[in-house]
C-alpha cells in the first residue's frame, strides 16, 4: 500500500506542477500507478496526458482501458470515440457516439450525426462515382470502406467483392469482406491467409479457428480467390491424402490453368495420367516449359539410354534453355542414330555448339540469290575463324568475304551501275558473344577487286564495316519435328566505309506454317533505310515465299516481294516486281 500511495501522490504533483507540466514524467507516473492498482481516473489521467504529447493511439488506448473497467462512464466514451475517429476508426466511433446518444447525450448525438452525414454525402458520391465507371476498381473499395465504416453491412459486401473481382491480388480486401460478410468470413480469411503477401496471410491466420480446415470450406475460399495457386494446390494434395483422385486431377489442372509452368502440378498429373517420362517431356518443350522437359527426358533418357529421340530433344531443350555445354553434350551421343538425317542433324548441332565454349572456331556460310529484278545472280559468302579470348568479353577473327555477281553492270539512263562490290575482303575483326539474340562487331580490311569499275581503277582498297546485330524467332522454326506456326525477326544496322560511309539498317519480319521441320510456307515485311538517303537504300518490300530445308545445313527459298522505293530518284520507277530464289548452306567446325 506503501508504494501505491508514493505512485499516486507522485502522479498527482506531476498534475499539478502548473504551466510547466512534464508530460513524460506524468506519463510513467500514472502507468506506475495503474500497474499497482488499475482504476478508471488513472487510465482517464493516462490518456490526457499522453494525448498532450501528441500520441492518440497511446491516448485511445489508455480510454478504452477506462471504458473497460467502468462501461457506464460518458466521459471516458466520448473521449475515446473522439480520438478513433481522428484515428480513421470511423465505424467504431460511430457505434459508441450512438451508444451515448440513447442516453440523450447531446454532444454525442451531435458527433453521431456530424460523422453519420459525413459519411452519407461521401457514399452519395462514391455511388455515382461507380455508376458513371463500374470497372474503376478504386471507387469500387472506397465505396465498400464508407458503407463499412457506417456500417451498411450489405453495401459494403457488395463492393468489397466488385473490387476483388477487378484485383484479385489484393488479397487484404477479403480481409475486409470477412468483417462484413458472416456467412463468407472463413472461406474470405481461409483464401487470404494463403495469399503470398506475409502481412495479410499473418492478419488472415490469426483470426482463423485453431483447426484444420474442411474440403468444403477450401472450395468456398476458391469461389472467392479462383486464381490463388497455394490454396488451389493444398486442396489437391489434401484430396491425394484423401484418395480422391479425380478432384485431385481436376485441381492440379486448374493449377496449370492459372500458372501454366507449375511443374508440382505437372509431376502430380503426370502421376495421375499414367504418361511416360518422354511423353511428358515432349509435351512440356512443345508448350515452352522447358525445365520441366529437361527433367522429364532425363528420367526417360535413364530408363531407355537407347533413344536417340530423347538425347535429340535434350539437345534443343538445353539449347533453347542457353545451357550448351549440356547441349553439345546430348547432341554429341546423337550422333550415333541410325536414322541418317537424325545423325547428320545432331551433328551440325553438335558442331555449332562446341564451336560456342571452343578456343577457336571456323565458320563458312554461303549465299547465293538470283534476282528476276535485276536478271542477275549474285553470290555472298564467308569464311571466318574466331578466337575465343581467355576472360575477354571479346572474340577476335580473321575473315575472307566475297561478294559478287553474274552480270556486273547495268545501264539505266544514269551511267553504269553495278550491282555488287565484285571484290575479295580479307579482314581482322572483334565480335561480342551473341546474347539474347543480340551481337556487335567490327572488322578492318582490304577489299581486293577482280574487276575494276571506271570510276575506281584501283585493285586494293582499305575496307571497314562493322554493326550490330539481333535475331529472335518464336514458334516451331526450322528445326526437326517443328510442326505449326512461327515468326522471325532480324535487325541489322551496317557501317560500311564503301558506300561513303554510309549507315545502313535492315528489318526483316517472317510469319508463317512449319510442316514437319522442313517445309515453310512464309510472308516477307522487309524494309532498308540509309543515313545517306540513297534511292536504292530505302525500300519497303512484301510477299509471300516457300522456304525448304533440303538437307541439315542446305536450306532453298522462293520468295515473291512487291517492293517500293521510299525516296524519289528511282530510275526503275517507284515500284518494282521481284522473285527472288536464294540457297543458304553454313558449316561450322
Amino acid at each position: 500500500m506503501k508504494i501505491l500511495w508514493t505512485s499516486l501522490v507522485l502522479a498527482v504533483l506531476v498534475v499539478g506542477q502548473g504551466t510547466g507540466k512534464d508530460y513524460p514524467a506524468m506519463v510513467a507516473a500514472f502507468r506506475e500507478a495503474i500497474r499497482q492498482a488499475p482504476t478508471v481516473t488513472l487510465y482517464k489521467n493516462l490518456g490526457y496526458a499522453l494525448g498532450k504529447m501528441g500520441d492518440l493511439r497511446g491516448a485511445r488506448n489508455a480510454f478504452e482501458e477506462a471504458m473497460k473497467l467502468a462501461p457506464e462512464d460518458v466521459v471516458a466514451a466520448l473521449e475515446f470515440a473522439y480520438l478513433a475517429n481522428d484515428l480513421g476508426e470511423r465505424r467504431l466511433a460511430r457505434r459508441i457516439f450512438q451508444e451515448v446518444a440513447a442516453k440523450s447525450n447531446d454532444q454525442a448525438k451531435a458527433a453521431f450525426t456530424a460523422i453519420d452525414s459525413a459519411l452519407a454525402d461521401d457514399i452519395q458520391r462514391a455511388t455515382a462515382a461507380v455508376q458513371a465507371d463500374p470497372n474503376n476498381f478504386s471507387v469500387h473499395e472506397e465505396l465498400a470502406r464508407l458503407a463499412e465504416d457506417r456500417s451498411d453491412d450489405a453495401l459494403a459486401r457488395q463492393h468489397y467483392r466488385a473490387a476483388i473481382t477487378l484485383k484479385p491480388d489484393r488479397r487484404d480486401l477479403l480481409v475486409a469482406l470477412s468483417r462484413v460478410d458472416p456467412e463468407a468470413s472463413l472461406a474470405a480469411l481461409l483464401a487470404a491467409s494463403r495469399g503470398p503477401d506475409p502481412r495479410t496471410s499473418e492478419t488472415a491466420q490469426a483470426l482463423l479457428p485453431q483447426r484444420y480446415p474442411y474440403v468444403s470450406e477450401f472450395q468456398a475460399a476458391l469461389q472467392l480467390d479462383p486464381s490463388n495457386i497455394a490454396l488451389r494446390k493444398e486442396l489437391a494434395y489434401l484430396h491425394l491424402a484423401m484418395q480422391n483422385q479425380e478432384e485431385a486431377r481436376r485441381e492440379f489442372t486448374a493449377v496449370l490453368k492459372y500458372q501454366p509452368g507449375n511443374s508440382a502440378a505437372q509431376a502430380q498429373l503426370h502421376e495421375l495420367d499414367g504418361l511416360t517420362n518422354k511423353e511428358m517431356g515432349e509435351r512440356s518443350r512443345e508448350k515452352g516449359y522447358l525445365k520441366d522437359a529437361a527433367r522429364y527426358l532425363e528420367a526417360a533418357h535413364n530408363e531407355d539410354p537407347g533413344d536417340f529421340d530423347v538425347m535429340m530433344n535434350l539437345g534443343w531443350t538445353y539449347n533453347m534453355l542457353r545451357r550448351n555445354e549440356d547441349a553439345a553434350r546430348w547432341f554429341g551421343l546423337a550422333r550415333q542414330s541410325p536414322d541418317k538425317d537424325q545423325a547428320h542433324e545432331a551433328e551440325r548441332a553438335y558442331n555449332n555448339l562446341k564451336g560456342d565454349t571452343a578456343r577457336f572456331r571456323t565458320t563458312f556460310w554461303a549465299a547465293p540469290v538470283f534476282s528476276t529484278r535485276w536478271h542477275d545472280a549474285f553470290a555472298y559468302a564467308q569464311i571466318k575463324t574466331e578466337w575465343k579470348a581467355p576472360r575477354l568479353p571479346l572474340h577476335l577473327y580473321l575473315s575472307a568475304r566475297f561478294l559478287g555477281d553474274a552480270r556486273g553492270q547495268l545501264d539505266a539512263g544514269l551511267g553504269p551501275q553495278f550491282l555488287s562490290e565484285r571484290s575479295l575482303i580479307l579482314g581482322v575483326g572483334v565480335t561480342t558473344p551473341v546474347k539474347h539474340g543480340l551481337s556487335a562487331w567490327f572488322e578492318a580490311g582490304e577489299m581486293l577487286r577482280y574487276r575494276q569499275t571506271p570510276a575506281d581503277a584501283s585493285r586494293m582498297k582499305p575496307d571497314y564495316r562493322g554493326g550490330i546485330s539481333y535475331a529472335k524467332g518464336f514458334g516451331n522454326l526450322l528445326r526437326p519435328e517443328s510442326h505449326g506456326p512461327f515468326y522471325e525477326f532480324t535487325a541489322d544496322g551496317v557501317f560500311a566505309s564503301q558506300f561513303q560511309n554510309d549507315m545502313l539498317a535492315y528489318s526483316q519480319h517472317r510469319a508463317g506454317y512449319t510442316w514437319g521441320g522442313r517445309v515453310q510456307a512464309l510472308w516477307n515485311w522487309h524494309a532498308t533505310i540509309d543515313s545517306k538517303l540513297q534511292y536504292w537504300a530505302n525500300i519497303a518490300e512484301t510477299g509471300p515465299g516457300i522456304r525448304v530445308r533440303v538437307a541439315a545445313p542446305l536450306t532453298v527459298s522462293v520468295n515473291f516481294l512487291r517492293g517500293l522505293y521510299l525516296r524519289g530518284g528511282s530510275p526503275y520507277g517507284a515500284n518494282y516486281d521481284e522473285i527472288r530464289v536464294g540457297l543458304w548452306y553454313a558449316v561450322t567446325k
